[in-house]
């Protein structure tokens, strides 16, 4: 995942941080803070359905 994706999520959704405390620390508008958390999460999910459920299809 590219670091400022990265960098934007953990802010965000790990450390609890708002919208605006995002946006001020990185120098981001809304939207394009909103952007990254948003392709960061799509980028979190598909590699967990990867390791996670695709495994599970194989036959044993």
């Amino acid at each position: 995942m590219p670091e400022e994706l990265k960098t934007t999520y953990l802010l965000k959704d790990m450390e609890g941080l708002s919208e605006e405390e995002v946006c001020e620390t990185l120098g981001l508008t809304k939207s394009a803070m909103k952007n990254r958390v948003h392709r960061a999460r799509l980028i979190l999910r598909q590699r967990l359905e990867d390791k996670f459920f695709k495994q599970g299809t194989k036959s044993r």
